[in-house]
C-alpha cells in the first residue's frame, strides 16, 4: 500500500477519535456543570418529637438526569437501623418516599457511613429528578432510626447548595 494512501485514510481517523475524546469530556463537563446538589443536616432536635440524643448527621444528594447519588453519615449513633426520604415540612411528620439504608442487623461502632443511588419511580414521584422541587422548596427530609428510638433518632430538611 502506498504510504500517501494510508496517510489520506489514517489521518482523518485519528481526528475522528480525537475529537469524539473531546466531545465526551466536553460533554461530562457540561453535565456537572448541570447537577443539582442538596443537603440535609440531621439532628434529633428535628425529630418529632425530639428525642435525647448525642447523634448528629449529614445527608447530601447529587441530582443528574434522573439518578440521585446520595451518602448518608452520622457519628455518636449506635444501632441503625434505616433511613428515608419523607414528603413533609418542618414540625410534621410525613409520607415516606425512599429508603436510603435499610440494617436488618445494625452495628453498634457508633457510625453511619452509606452511599447510593435513586433511579427508579419514587412515591408520587415518577421520575426520581421530580424530586428537585420539593427538595429545593424544604418540603423532603431526611431520618434516621435506630433500635433506641425506631421513630427516629435523627432529621433534617433537605435544601439547596449553591
Amino acid at each position: 500500500m502506498n504510504v500517501n494512501i494510508l496517510i489520506v485514510i489514517l489521518v482523518p481517523i485519528i481526528s475522528m477519535a480525537t475529537l469524539g475524546n473531546t466531545f465526551v469530556t466536553s460533554s461530562q463537563f457540561i453535565s456537572a456543570q448541570n447537577d443539582q446538589r442538596f443537603i440535609a443536616i440531621l439532628t434529633p432536635k428535628e425529630v418529632i418529637p425530639p428525642v435525647d440524643s448525642q447523634a448528629t448527621g449529614i445527608a447530601k444528594f447529587t441530582v443528574t438526569g434522573d439518578v440521585i447519588k446520595y451518602t448518608v453519615n452520622a457519628s455518636d449513633i449506635d444501632g441503625a437501623t434505616t433511613s428515608h426520604i419523607h414528603m413533609g415540612a418542618p414540625g410534621t411528620n410525613g409520607l415516606d418516599l425512599a429508603t436510603l439504608f435499610d440494617n436488618p442487623a445494625p452495628s453498634r461502632n457508633g457510625k453511619v457511613i452509606e452511599t447510593g443511588e435513586l433511579t427508579k419511580e419514587i412515591g408520587l414521584f415518577e421520575y426520581v429528578s421530580d424530586l428537585t422541587t420539593p427538595m429545593m422548596d424544604g418540603d423532603l427530609y431526611v431520618d434516621i432510626h435506630t433500635m433506641q428510638n425506631p421513630d427516629g433518632e435523627l432529621r433534617g430538611q433537605i435544601t439547596g447548595v449553591k
